[in-house]
C-alpha cells in the first residue's frame, strides 16, 4: 500500500522538486508578508490609474461637448465668469431707474453714466474701399465710434509700425479720462473685418466663452488662474516661431479628430495637405477682446518683450504668441508642482516604466523671479466672435436658412457636426436685426413737421428695410458648420468690393485665386445685411435724435456705448480727432468710395435728393477740397522754407558771431603772447647786462686782491723783527 501524503506542496515536507515548480513558487511568494504587500499596492494603482483615467476622459468629453453645445440652452446667469467682468454693460443705475419710474421729478445735476463702456479699436494703414466697408458695417451694427490707430500712416519701417500700434493701445487704455478698468475693449483689424452681429449680442457671445473657458480652467488647473482676454485663433502660424511649439491643443482637437485631422485627401492634382481641416488653434493677434485692466498689464509687458527683443520676430504677432505660450507654460509647471504627492510618485514610476520618450516641455523653460506670467489670455476655438475666411475650409462655413431645403441638405454633409436650425441662447430675448422706433405711433415731434434733421427725414426710398418685428430665426446668418457658433466678425481677405465682385489675388499654391475663394466661398454679399446698408445706416444716424436718444440722454447714458461723444465717424488715436464718415473732409468721403462701399447707385451719403444724386455737388466739393488741401500745402511749404531761410540765416549770424568771437580769442591770444615774448625779451636783456656788468667787475677785484696780498707778505718780516727786538730789550 502506497503511503499517502497530506501535506500541502509548499510544506516544509513537500520534496524540493515540488517546491521549486514555478506556480509553486509563486503562490508561495503571495502567500508571504512580502508578496501580499506587493499585491495590494500594485492593485491601488492599478484602481488610481483607471479612475484618473476614467475622471480625464469624463472632463475633456464633458468640456468640449459644453464647447460645441455652449448655445443649445438658454443660461441667463454665467456662474464661470471673472468677477473683473461685468455681467451687464447696459444695466441702469439705480437714479437711471428712479428717474424712469418718475419717483424723481427732477433730474438732478451733475449726472454721469455710471455702466462701463465698450471700446472698437482698428489698426489700418490706409484709407480706401476695405477700411469703408469695416467702418459702415461697424456702424450698422451699432458698435460705438471707432479710434484708429496710427491712422494712414506708412511708417518706413514695419518695426517702427508694429511698435506704434503697442504705444497707441497702451496710451489709450493709460488714460483715465476715456477708460475705467471694467470697460470692455476689443481691437480688429481695420481693413479686413466684417461685421455680422450687432455689438449687443457680441458682448453676450464674449461672456459666454469667457465663461466657458473659464470652467475649463478650474478644471485642469483649479481655482488659481481665470481668463478673460480672449485672441482670435487661426489655423497656422507663421515662419518658424518658436511660440507655436508651445501653443496648447484646440479643445476641438479629439473631437473633431476623426474628420478634422491634418491628414491628406485626394484632388484632382494629387494628395494634398488639408490645412483647413485642422481646428484652429494658434494665436491671432489682430483680433481680440478684454477687460482694460488686464489689456493694460498685457500691453504694458508686451511693449517691454519688444523693446527688449525677447521674442523671435519684433512684431506684436510675435510678442503676443510669445506671452501666451510662456503663460501655458507656466500654468503647466504650477499644476505639476502643485499635483498631491501620491500622483507625483504614481506619474514618475509610470513615466519610468513605460519609458516615455516624449519630452516635458516645461523640462526646459525657467520661470524668471520677478516677472508676471499670467495675463489671463485665452483663444476663441469655436469661432464665435472671430471667423478667419482665409483659412476656413470649402464646406466650413455656410448660411442658414431656417427651411426643409436646407434641412436636408444639411443632412447630406458628413462635416457638418454641429449645425442646428435653432439660433444660440444668446439671441433670446435679443433686439431684432431689423427693429426701429415706430414714428406714426410715437412721433417725437411736437407738429407735423420732422423730427430729424432735413436729410434723415423718413424717405421710402432711401429707408425702407422688412417689418420691424423681424426675428433672428428669419435672418440668413453665416454659421460654422463644425463648431455650430454664428461669428460675430469675420476676418476676411481685401479685394471683395461690396458688390461681391471677384477680384484676382495670388493663392498659396502660386496660382491665381479669386478673393471670394479665398473668403472659403464667402462674399461681402453673404452678409444678412447686403442691400440694406444705406437704409441701416440712416437708421444708425438716426438714433440719437430718436426718442429712445432723447430718453437715453436724459437719464444719464447707461445705454450708451461711450461717453466721448460723436456717431457716425472715427477717432484718432493720436490726436483724438474726430474725422465724419462720408463727408469730403473725414473719412469715406470721397464720391469713388462712397459708390462703390453701396453699390446701390442712390447717390452720395446724405445728398442722394440732389440733382443726379449728389455727384456733381461732390466732385465740386472735392476739388474745392483738394484745391485748398493744395493751398495749405503751399502755405505750409512757404512756412516751411521761410522757417528754412530763418533757420539759415540764424544759423548764418550764428556762425558769423562765432567767427568774430573766434577772431576776438586768436587776437588776445596774440597780444598775450607777444606780451609774454616781450617780458622775456626784457628779462632776457637785463639778466644779459647784469652778467656783462659782473664780468667787468671781476678782473679789478682781482688786481685789488694781489697788491693786499703783496703788502701783508712784505710787512711780515718787518712785524716779525720788530717782536723779536721788544722781545730781548725786555
Amino acid at each position: 500500500m502506497v503511503p499517502m501524503h497530506l501535506e500541502a506542496p509548499w510544506s516544509p515536507l513537500s520534496s524540493r522538486h515540488e517546491q521549486l515548480r514555478p506556480g509553486n513558487a509563486a503562490i508561495q511568494w503571495a502567500c508571504g508578508r512580502r508578496g501580499r504587500v506587493t499585491i495590494v499596492t500594485v492593485v491601488l494603482f492599478v484602481v488610481v490609474l483607471v479612475l484618473a483615467g476614467a475622471r480625464q476622459s469624463h472632463t475633456l468629453t464633458s468640456s468640449i461637448s459644453s464647447n460645441l453645445d455652449q448655445f443649445s440652452t438658454w443660461r441667463p446667469h454665467l456662474p464661470h465668469l471673472p468677477a473683473s467682468i461685468p455681467t451687464s454693460l447696459r444695466k441702469p443705475s439705480k437714479t437711471a431707474l428712479l428717474l424712469e419710474e418718475g419717483a424723481i421729478s427732477h433730474v438732478p445735476g451733475n449726472l454721469h453714466k455710471s455702466s462701463p463702456n465698450f471700446h472698437l479699436f482698428l489698426s489700418s494703414l490706409e484709407h480706401d474701399i476695405d477700411f469703408c466697408k469695416t467702418t459702415m458695417s461697424a456702424m450698422i451694427m451699432n458698435y460705438p465710434p471707432p479710434t484708429i490707430l496710427s491712422p494712414f500712416v506708412n511708417s518706413a519701417r514695419k518695426a517702427d509700425w508694429e511698435k506704434s500700434k503697442l504705444k497707441d493701445v497702451l496710451a489709450y487704455l493709460e488714460d483715465k479720462r476715456v477708460v475705467k478698468d471694467n470697460d470692455l475693449v476689443m481691437l480688429v483689424d481695420g481693413r479686413e473685418t466684417w461685421f455680422q452681429l450687432p455689438s449687443e449680442l457680441m458682448i453676450r457671445q464674449y461672456m459666454t466663452v469667457v465663461a466657458d473657458a473659464n470652467r475649463r480652467v478650474k478644471k485642469e488647473f483649479g481655482a488659481a488662474f481665470a481668463q478673460t482676454i480672449v485672441f482670435g485663433a487661426k489655423k497656422t502660424c507663421e515662419g518658424d516661431d518658436v511660440a507655436c511649439r508651445h501653443m496648447p491643443s484646440s479643445v476641438l482637437s479629439s473631437v473633431l479628430s476623426s474628420v478634422l485631422s491634418r491628414d491628406t485627401y485626394r484632388t484632382g492634382e494629387g494628395m494634398k495637405e488639408a490645412e483647413e481641416l485642422v481646428p484652429a488653434q494658434y494665436l491671432d493677434a489682430d483680433t481680440l477682446m478684454g477687460p482694460v485692466k488686464d489689456l493694460r498689464a498685457l500691453y504694458q509687458t508686451a511693449l517691454l518683450v519688444l523693446d527688449q527683443g525677447k521674442s523671435q520676430y519684433r512684431t506684436v504677432q510675435s510678442v503676443m504668441k510669445t506671452l501666451f505660450g510662456e503663460q501655458m507654460l507656466a500654468r503647466r509647471i504650477y499644476k505639476k508642482e502643485n499635483r498631491p504627492a501620491p500622483l507625483k510618485m504614481f506619474n514618475h514610476i509610470s513615466g519610468t516604466l513605460k519609458g516615455s520618450k516624449k519630452k516635458d516641455q516645461t523640462s526646459d523653460f525657467i520661470l524668471e523671479e520677478n516677472r508676471q506670467y499670467e495675463f489671463s489670455i485665452g483663444l476663441d476655438y469655436t469661432h464665435a466672435l472671430f471667423q478667419p475666411l482665409m483659412e476656413s475650409a470649402e464646406d466650413e462655413l455656410l448660411i442658414t436658412q431656417p427651411t426643409i431645403e436646407t434641412e436636408k441638405t444639411l443632412k447630406d454633409r458628413p462635416r457638418m457636426l454641429h449645425v442646428s436650425s435653432d439660433l444660440p441662447s444668446v439671441f433670446v430675448n435679443a433686439t431684432g436685426p431689423f427693429w426701429r422706433p415706430d414714428d406714426s405711433t410715437n412721433d417725437p415731434s411736437p407738429n407735423d413737421k420732422s423730427a430729424y434733421i432735413d436729410k434723415l427725414e423718413y424717405k421710402y426710398g432711401l429707408d425702407k428695410l422688412p417689418r420691424r418685428d423681424t426675428a433672428w430665426t428669419n435672418i440668413s446668418l453665416i454659421q460654422n458648420a463644425y463648431t455650430g457658433a454664428i461669428p460675430a466678425t469675420f476676418r476676411a481677405a481685401r479685394g471683395s468690393n461690396s458688390l461681391g465682385t471677384k477680384q484676382a489675388s495670388q493663392g498659396r499654391d502660386g496660382r491665381l485665386a479669386d478673393a471670394q475663394s479665398i473668403n472659403g466661398n464667402v462674399a461681402w454679399t453673404s452678409l444678412w445685411y447686403a442691400g440694406y446698408e444705406r437704409a441701416l445706416l440712416r437708421r444708425y444716424f438716426r438714433t440719437p435724435q430718436s426718442p429712445m436718444g432723447y430718453h437715453t440722454a436724459a437719464v444719464g447714458g447707461d445705454l450708451l456705448w461711450d461717453q466721448r461723444g460723436g456717431r457716425g465717424g472715427v477717432w484718432t488715436a493720436d490726436f483724438s480727432l474726430w474725422l465724419p464718415w462720408g463727408e469730403v473732409d473725414g473719412v469715406c468721403g470721397t464720391y469713388d468710395l462712397i459708390s462703390t462701399v453701396f453699390g446701390d447707385q442712390k447717390g452720395v451719403w446724405l445728398h442722394e435728393d440732389e440733382e443726379g444724386g449728389g455727384k456733381k455737388g461732390r466732385e465740386e466739393e472735392e476739388a474745392e477740397l483738394r484745391k485748398h488741401y493744395e493751398e495749405e500745402r503751399k502755405k505750409d511749404q512757404e512756412w516751411m522754407q521761410k522757417m528754412e531761410e530763418e533757420r539759415l540765416e540764424k544759423e548764418r549770424k550764428e556762425k558769423e558771431e562765432r567767427e568774430r568771437a573766434q577772431r576776438e580769442k586768436e587776437k588776445e591770444e596774440r597780444e598775450k603772447q607777444e606780451k609774454e615774448r616781450r617780458a622775456k625779451e626784457d628779462a632776457d636783456k637785463k639778466a644779459a647786462e647784469e652778467a656783462a656788468a659782473a664780468s667787468i667787475a671781476a678782473p679789478a677785484s682781482t688786481t685789488a686782491g694781489e697788491v693786499v696780498n703783496n703788502a701783508v707778505e712784505n710787512a711780515a718780516p718787518d712785524i716779525s723783527t720788530k717782536q723779536g727786538q721788544q722781545q730781548q730789550q725786555r
